[in-house]
């Protein structure tokens, strides 16, 4: 038989979103926290409500996510919720009673200075998942050790969606110049900065598309800005996992709870970490021009002489630190499982293979198409915690090809799972923003009908 149909799932896309923060349906988080909450216009309600809300207690919570009324003060400028999982969104064979609950933490901070010091996170949303152990019920997140002997600091917060990246820093010890690797954090998950200006957000608005099944969200933001600049869209999918063959969760084992993200970019020109482009970089050419991703030129006399930075020739086949610089990093952590209560400290990238983890995404441009005219869909699959290896299970509510042979917006059928003996799981999956401008790269694909989901959850057409 078919995957059994469940009132708790559905799959939603909200256009015409002007801020982050609002009072109504133009604002991302009012909406998005609505939809996961059963609040106004939700396709759940009742009992069939995934999250329920746990910061801010608003007296006799009704769904509805009060905002800002209850959340931000005017002087403030910071917006918190965390969100906890419910009974739909939760294993049902789950022994000894343990419930498997998790959190998201959603903040969105406009406060330019804090305590007199540049806010990083200034105009990013950024996101958390964890347990009620990390993601706190007064809205706050709890601290990571820093180090522990011969480790390494860490600078995530728990749970944290985002970036870390290193920088070559060049310095001077005894008249002996050195150059240093500095880790550093990104500012967040989304990326609205530059854009929160009441005359210039509704140039740009937001879109998102949100799909929630009994073991799992896939969440997909980006606005409209983003189709010729790779930057200013982001996604997360949390979820359990599901066999390769059936898609259909496990029902016995440790249950681990997967996160995989990918963040809006800094911006490649940014001031600590600067990367140029040209073609003159053999050794017997001098060095006179370089480029920006937009094509811009500047003498090297024009750059500032005290920064370190980037120059690469984008079209050497053979730089493997062109593909790296030119694509977002995609990552990924066991936000909880059966018998441990938080999320990962260090994330691994789900690009690479590294100590422990294979890679599981390729996000660079892909041949996706067979000799007999047919193209490829692959799902995020050889999945590892850090104890254990689960070779027949993968991610399903994403998947990824070539943006080149999957438009943004195209809806694909894709019949791979089969829940029992010639009864396929019919689905679609939804194009998303390609991984570099106009339509290049690599495509991320999103579940939006099929499986679990109930012809009438869905918001996209099926034929």
């Amino acid at each position: 038989m078919a995957a059994t149909k469940s009132t708790s799932s559905f799959s939603i896309a909200r256009y015409e979103l002007i801020n982050i923060t609002g009072s109504d349906n133009s604002g991302l988080l009012y909406r998005l926290v609505n939809d996961l909450t059963g609040g106004p216009d939700a396709v759940t309600t009742g009992p069939d409500t995934p999250f329920k809300v746990v910061y801010p207690v608003d007296g006799a919570y009704t769904g509805e996510y009060n905002f800002p009324s209850s959340v931000q003060a005017a002087e403030q400028k910071q917006s918190v919720v965390v969100l906890e999982t419910l009974a739909p969104m939760l294993p049902n064979n789950v022994p000894m009673g343990v419930d498997q609950t998790y959190r998201i933490r959603f903040e969105f901070d406009m406060r330019e200075t804090v305590d007199g010091v540049e806010n990083p996170s200034f105009g990013w949303l950024k996101v958390n998942m964890g347990t009620r152990n990390q993601l706190k019920d007064d809205g706050t997140v709890t601290s990571i050790q820093g180090a522990d002997g011969i480790q390494v600091p860490v600078v995530r917060e728990p749970g944290e969606l985002t970036e870390v990246y290193f920088a070559n820093e060049s310095s001077t010890l005894a008249n002996i110049p050195f150059v240093k690797r500095v880790k550093k954090k990104g500012q967040g998950w989304f990326k609205r900065a530059g854009k929160t200006d009441a005359n210039i957000a509704p140039s740009y608005p937001m879109s998102y598309r949100l799909t929630v099944v009994p073991h799992g969200v896939a969440l997909y933001v980006w606005d409209n800005a983003s189709l010729d600049q790779n930057d200013d869209y982001a996604w997360f999918v949390v979820q359990r996992q599901v066999n390769n063959v059936s898609g259909v969760t496990p029902t016995s084992g440790k249950f681990p709870v997967h996160c995989l993200y990918e963040c809006s970019r800094r911006s490649l020109f940014s001031s600590d970490f600067p990367v140029y482009f040209s073609d003159q970089l053999d050794a017997s050419t001098e060095l006179t021009t370089v480029y920006d991703a937009q094509g811009t030129a500047y003498g090297t006399d024009e750059l500032d002489p005290t920064k370190t930075f980037w120059v690469m020739n984008p079209q050497d086949r053979e730089d493997p630190e062109v593909d790296r610089m030119l694509t977002k990093g995609i990552y990924r952590f066991v936000v909880r499982e059966f018998d441990v209560f938080k999320p990962w400290d260090i994330h691994k990238l789900a690009t690479h293979h590294q100590v422990d983890s294979n890679a599981i995404i390729n996000p660079l441009e892909q041949l996706s198409v067979t000799p007999d005219n047919r193209f490829v869909i692959t799902f995020p699959t050889g999945l590892t915690t850090d104890r254990f290896m689960y070779p027949n299970h993968e991610i399903d509510l994403i998947a990824f090809s070539s943006a080149e042979v999957v438009s943004q917006g195209a809806n694909i059928p894709i019949d791979s799972y089969q829940p029992e003996a010639s009864v396929t799981d019919d689905r679609l999956y939804q194009g998303m923003y390609s991984t570099l401008p106009n339509g290049n790269g690599m495509r991320i694909l999103v579940q939006v009908y099929g499986g679990t989901i109930p012809d009438g959850q869905t918001d996209v057409s099926v034929v």
